[in-house]
């Protein structure tokens, strides 16, 4: 069932994560929906969400509506949906709609009756189809972009959490030398740390390779079967990473962490800053500002965790009345509160309001581990956030919290793979923004007629 969480999520609804809800054949009669069919918010408490329209595309099941929403379908015979979705889209639809909007006390809202006599364009199909299709295209690229950045980021996620949150690759290590000197109990632990790193065909030496290997299929993701499949400079590249990786867990302030690998603070492994806002009274922190300016709204509806644009700005004048200043790229970017928890990795420089806890990486974490590291402690920050009217994580409740820095080395192989998913994202999402703002450009250009097709 499409919800108005779904309506404001995705415009263009199709094969999305919904509610289930159990619907009788008469119920179904009435309720499903037809790739096609466009749905409006009934009402929203704010006056800009109500009419918010989106369009079902399609789905792999049967898909219904909530009664907060109007279906309408369109007839597809002189009508195209995609067309109509575009025209509630742009300025001149969405100027339609706001004129039959009720503003009542708590909420804002439109009318089946009154939507059905709205007037649209009313222009050939053929020209419609044109349209339509231009816009689909674009919006199909910028989904198809998303879903790329999400897939990389899930693949930095799952190495950052098998490297440094489960520290698969010790573990690996650590139970293959159990299993070795079960089987072979003759052989000491003292041989074995004697005979790592060289060579011999020894027991000893022969744990020290299994030991090897299991580190090398926890870091490959592969089996012994597959890591054969390999040519001999990969095979050689995850044995050098392989090695870098302790053969030991210690206790720790935080726990069972690899041997060597200092447990540290947050705050003294980067630099923890906050933000402000400069008065918007005053018009010359404001007005002409050239300088990027972000509060959580500028990730509030953000898909992908790098910000490359903010939706304003200030001068220079603005920018002296906030301590942190102009923050650099590759600045970590967390919400703190209202809500807790929006990430990002800033690829531009900017200035923070007071409602982010900034993270500048000028040490030997990385920018792209410090916000891999942040998304893995969610659920922790969240907990030490305390307020009575909204939660909020202090800079000073944040900064102690506990953080394990790898070895360098480690850190730095992390860095060759985590570095570039992270640029192709940022330029993924770059190529979206160029294509939303033609798209948004073009659209009612096309539709008043001002370029033909």
């Amino acid at each position: 069932m499409v919800n108005m969480g779904e309506l404001f999520s995705y415009h263009r609804i199709k094969n999305i994560p919904m509610d289930r809800v159990p619907l009788t054949e008469k119920e179904k009669a009435t309720s499903l929906l037809e790739p096609g069919d466009l749905l409006f918010a009934r009402q929203s408490l704010v006056r800009k969400g109500a009419g918010q329209c989106s369009i079902f595309l399609t789905d792999d099941e049967e898909v219904c509506f909530e009664s907060h929403l109007i279906r309408c379908r369109l007839n597809k015979d002189i009508a195209n949906p995609l067309f109509y979705y575009y025209y509630f889209a742009s300025r001149p639809g969405k100027l339609v709609i706001d004129a039959i909007i009720e503003q009542g006390a708590g909420a804002a809202g439109i009318r089946g009756s009154d939507l059905a006599k709205v007037l649209v364009p009313d222009i050939e199909k053929n020209a419609q189809d044109e349209v339509a299709n231009i816009f689909d295209q674009i919006d199909s690229k910028i989904e198809l972009n998303h879903h790329t950045s999400q897939t990389l980021e899930q693949i930095a996620q799952a190495i950052f959490k098998s490297w440094f949150v489960d520290f698969d690759p010790v573990r690996a290590k650590i139970a293959a030398r159990e299993d070795f000197i079960q089987q072979y109990p003759e052989v000491t632990e003292e041989a074995i740390r004697a005979a790592a790193g060289t060579e011999g065909d020894t027991l000893a030496h022969a744990c020290t390779k299994a030991c090897e290997l299991a580190a090398i299929c926890a870091i490959s993701g592969k089996t012994e079967e597959q890591l054969k499949e390999l040519d001999a400079g990969t095979l050689q590249q995850l044995k050098a990473v392989a090695a870098l990786f302790p053969d030991a867990l210690v206790d720790s302030p935080h726990g069972e962490t690899p041997k060597g690998w200092k447990v540290s603070s947050i705050g003294d492994e980067v630099e923890v800053l906050g933000g402000g806002t400069p008065s918007t009274k005053n018009e010359r922190y404001w007005e002409g500002g050239e300088i990027n300016w972000t509060s959580p709204r500028d990730l509030s509806g953000a898909k992908d965790k790098v910000l490359i644009k903010t939706e304003k700005q200030i001068t220079e004048a603005g920018l002296s009345k906030i301590s942190s200043g102009l923050l650099p790229v590759d600045t970590v970017l967390m919400s703190s509160r209202a809500p807790v928890g929006y990430l990002a990795l800033a690829k531009i420089p900017l200035a923070i309001n007071q409602g982010y806890i900034a993270m500048k990486c000028n040490k030997q974490l990385t920018p792209e581990f410090v916000l891999l590291w942040v998304d893995s402690m969610m659920d922790d920050i969240k907990q030490r956030a305390s307020g009575s009217t909204f939660a909020e994580i202090s800079k000073k409740n944040f900064r102690p919290l506990l953080v394990v820095v790898p070895d360098s080395r480690v850190l730095d192989i992390f860095h060759t793979k985590a570095k570039p998913i992270f640029d192709k994202i940022t330029e993924s999402v770059f190529e979206s923004l160029t294509l939303i703002e033609t798209r948004d450009t073009l659209l009612p250009k096309l539709l008043s007629g001002k370029i033909v097709v």
